[in-house]
């Protein structure tokens, strides 16, 4: 891997409280300061319903590296947001404008003049809402501890630290660790690099349980500090009053190039079996986490190619499998890493998600949705390949299918 692109959302609203998870092994509070967990808890269920109104300045330091970008937002979880660069130093970003309103969104690229707007036939989750599935797998895995309060752009926050315990390394893809979709920042990686999540501090409104500042640091393998990310907003209103048609409308300006993405047609079915009868090529069903249930297995037909997406789901987690006759590596597609698994899978992140794709006789497979890599590998494992199969090569830019919400 000798570059990455390790991409900031602006709609990074959760990768603060990714991780956010000290709810089962936080020591316990003195008796007159306030529950860690419960601050937590409270904030991720303060970014699950209310709306935003603000602006936020991400900046990331890296050695010598130093990058920030200041975003306008405007959020209505779960699927309505609107995100608009203001300033930017140092970073090469996806786009200056990024609308999702429902079933559409819309990314404008205001140098190149150009717009893309993409149709789902389901609604899709803005990026906080993407964070909300990798916070939630990880609860139980991060120590919460409770520092004091301090005051953030004139707010009384909690502030509460998130660090792993001492026994457990979990390793994450770089996005998930920091981000999704609407700026990037330019990162050289060494081959075998990994990161690791060594402390998340949270500033939590104490009024508004709304998390208002974010610090992350991450250690290589040797626990030296490689990274560290601070996330603010600022001119901050939760709760807000949103004109929904004035925020979540996007009307490209003259002159500029709009191109569109097509999404197959797609036909759902009870269980796993229904769906595989349904197409021409068979399908193993897939050893799922404990605790996982189907809540939709869906036929698509694009181009007379058929493909079965399995979505599975714990409470707000979920997890998606793909079979597919096409390809289903998507333009945003970022390599982490190879040869993962037993499948020999290409360990993939883009939108915060991360993914293992793998090509096997001719049928192309990704698995996605578990920031911890040794799950996703269990998951391909349990549906396997065969020895003939071949490695999942990245198909020529004209033949990649654009994914709506992979």
């Amino acid at each position: 891997m000798a570059s990455e692109r390790l991409q900031f959302a602006g709609v990074l609203l959760l990768s603060g409280l990714l991780l956010a998870a000290s709810f089962g092994l936080g020591g316990a509070p003195a008796d007159d300061d306030p529950d860690p967990k419960e601050l937590v808890r409270d904030a991720v269920e303060s970014t699950d319903n209310k709306t935003i109104e603000g602006v936020r300045t991400e900046v990331f330091q890296r050695d010598d590296q130093f990058e920030m970008v200041t975003v306008s937002v405007t959020q209505q979880p779960p699927s309505y947001s609107r995100i608009e660069v203001i300033e930017s130093i140092e970073t090469d970003r996806q786009s200056d404008v990024t609308v999702v309103n429902g079933s559409t969104k819309w990314q404008y690229f205001q140098d190149e003049q150009r717009a893309v707007r993409v149709e789902s036939d389901r609604a899709l989750s803005d990026a906080t809402q993407v964070f909300q599935g990798q916070t939630r797998e990880l609860l139980d895995r991060y120590q919460a501890n409770y520092v004091g309060r301090e005051t953030v752009d004139d707010r009384s926050a909690h502030v509460v630290e998130l660090t792993p315990p001492d026994d457990t390394a979990i390793t994450l893809s770089l996005d998930v660790q920091a981000g999704a979709t609407d700026y990037e920042f330019e990162l050289e990686e060494a081959s075998e690099e990994r990161w690791y999540v060594a402390q998340e501090t949270l500033w939590i409104d104490t009024e508004t349980a709304y998390p208002i500042k974010q610090r992350i640091e991450w250690t290589d393998q040797e626990g030296n500090v490689v990274a560290s990310n601070i996330r603010k907003y600022h001119e901050l209103t939760v709760g807000a009053d949103i004109d929904e048609e004035e925020a979540f409308e996007f009307k490209p300006p003259e002159r500029v190039d709009v191109t569109g993405a097509t999404l197959p047609e797609t036909q759902t079915y009870p269980t796993v079996g229904a769906a595989t009868d349904a197409v021409e090529f068979s399908f193993p069903e897939p050893a799922v986490p404990s605790g996982y249930e189907l809540r939709r297995a869906t036929v698509q037909t694009l181009d007379d190619d058929q493909g079965v997406l399995l979505t599975y789901t714990q409470e707000s987690r979920t997890i998606t499998i793909q079979a597919s006759e096409r390809s289903v590596r998507s333009e945003g597609d970022r390599v982490v890493e190879t040869d993962v698994g037993e499948v020999d899978g290409t360990l993939l992140t883009i939108d915060g998600r991360t993914s293992l794709s793998w090509r096997c006789n001719g049928l192309y497979y990704r698995v996605s949705g578990l920031p911890d890599v040794d799950a996703l590998a269990g998951i391909t494992d349990s549906i396997g390949c065969s020895e003939t199969a071949a490695g999942d090569a990245p198909p020529p830019d004209s033949q990649l299918p654009v994914s709506a919400n992979p």
